[in-house]
């Protein structure tokens, strides 16, 4: 399959990282960067893997896929306690990225507008 990442998710990305390397150093900072490289590779080679959930209340085709399944992929030190998850969906044999997540933000307030059901309320994010 071909991957997708959304300007949006870059952008979760690029915070995610600058925050880890403020708060924990550019050595943990580059360890999260590898795991995150490691989950886009894991959904992308199979979406339908372990730990891949499907969100139909949300949207039909929208799943998350948490960092901590994907801890096992990375060489070297890996991250303890990963708190982020990709927010992806397939579109033909496209893997989209739409968002990249903490793990205690609530979905449905960071779910971009083309990931939700039809006629359900969409969002500024």
């Amino acid at each position: 399959m071909k991957l997708f990442v959304a300007p949006r998710a870059v952008k979760d990305i690029m915070f995610i990282l600058d925050w880890t390397r403020e708060e924990f150093g550019p050595r943990t900072s580059d360890r999260y960067a590898k795991l995150i490289r490691a989950a886009l590779d894991d959904v992308r080679d199979d979406p339908d893997r372990f730990g891949a959930m499907k969100h139909t209340a949300l949207g039909e085709s929208c799943r998350t896929y948490h960092l901590s399944h994907s801890r096992k992929n990375v060489r070297g030190t890996r991250v303890k306690q990963p708190r982020h998850m990709l927010l992806f969906r397939v579109v033909d044999d496209v893997v989209e990225i739409g968002r990249v997540l903490h793990d205690g933000m609530t979905l449905d307030l960071h779910l971009p507008a083309d990931f939700r059901n039809p006629g359900s309320e969409p969002n500024d994010s």
